[in-house]
C-alpha cells in the first residue's frame, strides 16, 4: 500500500498528528514537543539587540521594535564592508572577492550595488532583504509558514522574522494544533477518564478475564493497560487523540467482554461455534496489541466488522439450543439452512458479509419455524416509522421484538403479544429473561443506563 508523502502513513487513511520533533527554537532552547502539539512561547528575555536599540520584552512576545534596517558596520575577514543587515549574522559574500559566487535576482540578473541581504538561518542561503521581507508578509489569509524559495525549507528560527513566525503559530498554526491535539483541559480530563475506567477494569471483567479459551483478552488488555500507564510519565507529549486511541481500546475490550457473557448464558453450545467464537475474540485482541501505538480508520473498520461476525455467532448459538432446532436439526431443509448459516458466518479467510449472514440466519429461522428474526428492510421501515432513538428496542425470552418508548427504561410488565411471555419490567430494570435487541439499530446499550452518552453505542 502507497503511504503519504507528507505523513508517511498510508494514503487512505486521515493524515495524524505529526510525530516529528518540533523544529521550532530560539537563542535560549529548541521546542522538546512533537510537531503535531502546540509550541510553549519562550519565556526568557529577547535577545534581538544592536547598537541602534534593544527590545526589552520576552523572546515568545511581539518585540517593543523592529528589526533593524540598517548596514551592518562588521568588515568580513577579506576586509570588505559586510552586505547584511545591523543585528543579523553576517552573510558569507563579497562581490569584490568572490564575484562568482554574489548571489543574483530569479532571472539572473545583478542586485543594485547598495542591496542587502539576509542570511537563512534555517537553510544557510543568502537573500536580498527587501525582496525577501515582502515574501515572508505574503498573503495573511492564509495559514502557513513561509518557506525558503530555493529548497523549500520552512523559515522557523531566522532571528530577523521572528515576530512573523511567532505571530503565525500564535494566530493560526497552535489554534489548528490545539483543535486536534486537544486543550490541556481536555487531556486532564480525557487522562482521569481512562485512568478510572482502567482501574476498574479486572473486576467489572473477571469472567473473560480468567478464562484460559480467551487469553488474549487478559494479554491485551495487560498490554493496553501498561501503555495507559505511562500516560503521566508523557505529560508533555500526550495528545487528545492518542487518549481517545485509548479509549477505543478500552471500548473494544468491554463489548468483547460483553459479548462473551452474552455468548456463555446461552448455554450449551456446538464444538463449531464454541472454537469461531474464541477465535474470533482472540483474533481481534491479537490485532489490538499489535497496534498499541496508533489505529487507523480501517483497524476500526475491520474490528467493527469482526464484532459484527460475533454477534452473528451468538444469534446462531441462540437458534441452535432452542427446543425448535433440536426437534428438527436432522431435517435436510435445516440441515442445509444451518451450513448456509455457518458457512456465512463462520470464517476465517471471508470479509464478513453482514446482508448474507441476516438472509441465512433469517431462513435458518424459518426452517426451523422460529420467529424473532427480521429482515433488514422491515428492520429499518419499523425503526424509522417509530421514530426512537438508539437503544429502545428489546427482545421478550423468544426472540420477538418489543420497544419501550419515553426514556427507554422499563416501568412496567406487560405480555409479548405473539406468545404471553413476560415483558418490560420495573424502576428502569428489565426483566432479567429480557434483552437489548441490537440488531434493530445498533445500540450497545440501553437508551437508559450508565453508558447511554458512551461511543459504544456507536458503530467502531
Amino acid at each position: 500500500m502507497d503511504v503519504c508523502d507528507i505523513c508517511k502513513e498510508p494514503c487512505n487513511q486521515v493524515c495524524p498528528p505529526c510525530r516529528q520533533r518540533c523544529e521550532v527554537a530560539c537563542a535560549h532552547t529548541k521546542c522538546s514537543k512533537t510537531c503535531g502539539s502546540p509550541c510553549t512561547p519562550c519565556t526568557e528575555n529577547c535577545t534581538r539587540r544592536c547598537v541602534h536599540g534593544a527590545c526589552d520584552r520576552k523572546c515568545g512576545e511581539p518585540c517593543s521594535r523592529p528589526p533593524c534596517d540598517q548596514p551592518c558596520p562588521k568588515k568580513l575577514p577579506c576586509r570588505h564592508p559586510c552586505r547584511g543587515l545591523c543585528g543579523e549574522p553576517c552573510p558569507d559574500i563579497c562581490k569584490t572577492c568572490r564575484p562568482e559566487e554574489f548571489p543574483t535576482d530569479f532571472l539572473g540578473e545583478d542586485f543594485e550595488d547598495g542591496a542587502k541581504f539576509v542570511k537563512l538561518q534555517d537553510c544557510t542561503h543568502i537573500l536580498e532583504v527587501e525582496d525577501f521581507d515582502n515574501l515572508m508578509k505574503g498573503d495573511e489569509s492564509s495559514i502557513t509558514i513561509r518557506s525558503c524559495p530555493f529548497c523549500r525549507k520552512a523559515i522557523i528560527n531566522t532571528h530577523r522574522y521572528k515576530d512573523l513566525v511567532n505571530a503565525a503559530y500564535k494566530n493560526d498554526i497552535n489554534p489548528v494544533k490545539e483543535k486536534i491535539y486537544g486543550t490541556k483541559e481536555q487531556i486532564e480530563l480525557k487522562k482521569k477518564e481512562i485512568l478510572g475506567i482502567t482501574f476498574q477494569f479486572p473486576n467489572l471483567h473477571s469472567a473473560i478475564m480468567e478464562d484460559s479459551n480467551v487469553k488474549d483478552w487478559a494479554l491485551a488488555f495487560t498490554k493496553v493497560s501498561l501503555e495507559i500507564g505511562q500516560i503521566n510519565k508523557r505529560q508533555a507529549n500526550i495528545s487528545l487523540p492518542q487518549l481517545q486511541m485509548f479509549s477505543i481500546y478500552l471500548d473494544v475490550l468491554d463489548m468483547l467482554s460483553e459479548s462473551y457473557t452474552k455468548f456463555m448464558d446461552i448455554g450449551m453450545t456446538s464444538k463449531n461455534l464454541s472454537s469461531a467464537f474464541y477465535y474470533q475474540t482472540n483474533l481481534i485482541c491479537v490485532v489490538l496489541m499489535k497496534n498499541t501505538d496508533k489505529i487507523t480508520q480501517q483497524h476500526q473498520q475491520d474490528i467493527g466488522n469482526e464484532m459484527k461476525r460475533i454477534n452473528g455467532i451468538i444469534q446462531l448459538n441462540k437458534i441452535t439450543v432452542n427446543g425448535a432446532y433440536a426437534a428438527k436439526n436432522n431435517q435436510p431443509k435445516v440441515r442445509s439452512a444451518y451450513d448456509a448459516a455457518l458457512s456465512a458466518i463462520v470464517s476465517k479467510t471471508r470479509i464478513y458479509d453482514e446482508n448474507t449472514a441476516h438472509e441465512c440466519l433469517t431462513a435458518l429461522q424459518k426452517a426451523v419455524n422460529l420467529s424473532g428474526i427480521i429482515t433488514k428492510e422491515e428492520r429499518e421501515l419499523i425503526v424509522k416509522a417509530v421514530g426512537l432513538k438508539s437503544g429502545h428496542w428489546f427482545k421478550c425470552p423468544n426472540g420477538h421484538i418489543y420497544c419501550i418508548g419515553e426514556c427507554g427504561g422499563a416501568m412496567e410488565t406487560s405480555k409479548c403479544n405473539e406468545c404471553g411471555a413476560l415483558i418490560g419490567g420495573s424502576q428502569h430494570t428489565l426483566l432479567a429473561d429480557n434483552e437489548l435487541a441490537e440488531e434493530m439499530d445498533g445500540a450497545r446499550h440501553p437508551a437508559w443506563s450508565n453508558f447511554n452518552n458512551d461511543m459504544r453505542n456507536f458503530e467502531l
